[in-house]
């Protein structure tokens, strides 16, 4: 094909800069909701980027926890001798590691742990159990994935169950500890609803390693977090 209908309609500088402008603006949108979430939450911005960055470089460690063993499986390997085809059994030794990625869960999980002693308990149980059923509900085994739940719906519920919980367990209600029970809760609850009440089902995929938070920061512990606490700020 012929290069000469094919230009920039600008200086390549300038069309560079059209093209990374939208990416940069949307980096600086994404820092600034996560600087909310952390003041929010009652972190420094410092604090707030050291919780960032730790999920973010923690998303690559998967800490095993436990070894399953799976029933063995035979394969039959065929191989030919002077014309006469043989197939032989071999048995294959299968086995499950079950791990916790440290970006994905176990920093998140910590920050809810963290802040669980400034929340008032009951209000806590009822929202967390709230998001543990809507999760578990609406959560799907999906092989070759794992556990998968629609995105926006468990921060939803986490942030209204931890409004209307503040509504039922205090009075006069605190508003200020909306987001850190949501966060709490959306966490907390997403982790016991979606991953270990489905780990059998898990299990049974075959996949050689699990990795509960295995996505890193953008599995839906995390994301669940985040999101839980930005609609809780839409309540006041």
């Amino acid at each position: 094909m012929d290069r000469r209908y094919f230009f920039p309609p600008l200086a390549l500088p300038f069309f560079l800069l059209l093209f990374l402008l939208p990416l940069f603006l949307l980096s600086i949108l994404l820092l600034f909701a996560f600087l909310g979430m952390g003041r929010a939450l009652g972190f420094s911005a410092f604090q707030t980027l050291c919780i960032l960055y730790a999920s973010l470089l923690g998303s690559v460690v998967n800490i095993p926890v436990k070894e399953f063993e799976r029933p063995p499986k035979v394969v039959l390997r065929e191989f030919s001798f002077f014309g006469i085809r043989y197939s032989i059994p071999t048995v294959h030794a299968q086995k499950t590691i079950l791990a916790v990625n440290l970006g994905g869960a176990v920093v998140p999980v910590l920050v809810a742990f963290y802040i669980l002693p400034e929340l008032p308990l009951c209000a806590f149980f009822i929202a967390f159990l709230a998001v543990v059923a809507i999760s578990y509900a609406f959560s799907r085994v999906v092989e070759g994935v794992g556990v998968v739940v629609p995105a926006f719906i468990p921060p939803f519920f986490a942030a209204l169950s931890s409004f209307v919980a503040l509504l039922l367990c205090s009075f006069p209600v605190n508003f200020a500890v909306l987001p850190k029970l949501a966060f709490a809760a959306g966490v907390l609850g997403v982790l016991f609803g979606a991953d270990i009440l489905n780990l059998r089902e898990v299990l049974k995929t075959g996949a050689p390693m699990v990795s509960i938070g295995g996505a890193g920061i953008f599995d839906g512990i995390f994301l669940t977090g985040v999101a839980s606490v930005l609609l809780s700020l839409l309540f006041f």
